[in-house]
């Protein structure tokens, strides 16, 4: 069983980057959930973020645990693991599910005194890291990908000389193979070995929101829908925090800001993927991708402004712009190719 706690009345929670309300385990008292969130970085505890509609099989979502080259440890951490574990009566193993590859998971217990779970305080537990590269990575191999494109649409009449070759020099494809595995690894656990996951990667808010988003799509026909996958993005990536302004590089040139990279874009890309795979398991098509990217970028509407909701709460988004989730759905001029 869980209960719903407010996060703006949570002390020890980090409300700007979470949703207003989470879901955690019944038993978690909130002097528990407040030492836990010392211990995760940035205070982003466990908290759930999908559960199977018949049985206790969930996914769980965090940041890293701050345990550094000392070794530190959490003894409310490894209680409140313990009670997601034990929710789930189908299996006594929770998986833990680190989308980072290994070498950077231990670099961030190295040098930056986060790290990984130490499996001899989590009993039951296992740990997985999906090898999905930093966003440095990403963001150098989506601008090589837009050089590769801006060449071959200069060279149309020799097109097809090369192409594949030169998008594979990019590494793009890889990194999306590399996202859907880990995407399918989730799924055979939650599905077929019927055990809950509980996924992080550093901070919790890029790759955790591509991974927990696109399972959740594979696993819930809800979010193979228009009005479902508003709901689905407005749920892992708007409420959990992933830094819009920030990756996108809304107002800041490219050589300002370290810190962009196409994290949004390559979970559109995924979905477009998996639409290319299983075209009539969803209700929309790519174009319904691609007018989200268009208008994504084009700073029109206020849903993608700013890096948390707090943050559009106090602009007063929602009164001061439009919605592109209403343009969709009555204005777009293409909707009827969705």
């Amino acid at each position: 069983r869980g209960r719903t706690i407010e996060t703006t009345k949570a002390s020890g929670i980090n409300a700007e980057s979470y949703p207003r309300t989470l879901c955690v385990p019944k038993e978690a008292t909130d002097k528990l959930l407040e030492r836990v969130g010392l211990f995760r970085r940035r205070a982003r505890i466990p908290a759930l973020t999908w559960k199977d509609p018949v049985t206790n099989v969930a996914i769980f979502r965090c940041s890293q645990p701050k345990v550094g080259i000392t070794g530190q440890s959490s003894r409310e951490d490894q209680e409140l693991i313990r009670m997601i574990r034990t929710a789930n009566s189908a299996s006594k193993t929770l998986h833990i599910m680190d989308c980072r590859p290994y070498k950077n998971a231990l670099a961030n217990k190295t040098f930056n005194g986060a790290g990984f779970e130490d499996l001899t305080e989590y009993p039951h537990c296992e740990i997985t890291f999906m090898d999905i590269e930093s966003i440095h990575v990403m963001r150098k191999s989506r601008k090589r990908l837009g050089e590769v494109i801006h060449n071959h649409r200069r060279s149309a009449n020799n097109a097809d000389l090369g192409w594949l070759s030169a998008l594979d020099s990019t590494n793009w494809m890889s990194h999306l193979r590399t996202i859907l595995k880990g995407t399918n690894d989730i799924i055979r656990k939650l599905k077929h070995d019927q055990c809950s996951v509980l996924v992080h990667c550093s901070d919790g808010w890029d790759r955790t929101s591509q991974i927990c988003a696109l399972v959740e799509m594979c696993l819930d026909s809800y979010y193979r829908t228009i009005e479902g996958f508003f709901v689905l993005v407005e749920k892992d990536w708007l409420a959990f925090g992933h830094q819009f302004h920030i990756r996108a590089g809304f107002r800041a040139p490219d050589n300002e800001n370290s810190n962009r990279s196409p994290i949004f874009d390559q979970f559109i890309d995924a979905t477009f993927q998996l639409i290319q795979q299983n075209p009539t398991a969803f209700e929309f098509t790519s174009t319904f991708l691609c007018t989200i990217m268009e208008q994504f970028y084009s700073c029109r509407f206020g849903n993608f402004l700013f890096n948390n909701n707090k943050d559009r709460t106090l602009n007063c988004i929602e009164k001061n712009t439009l919605s592109l989730w209403d343009y969709l759905r009555h204005w777009a001029r293409n909707r009827d190719q969705f």
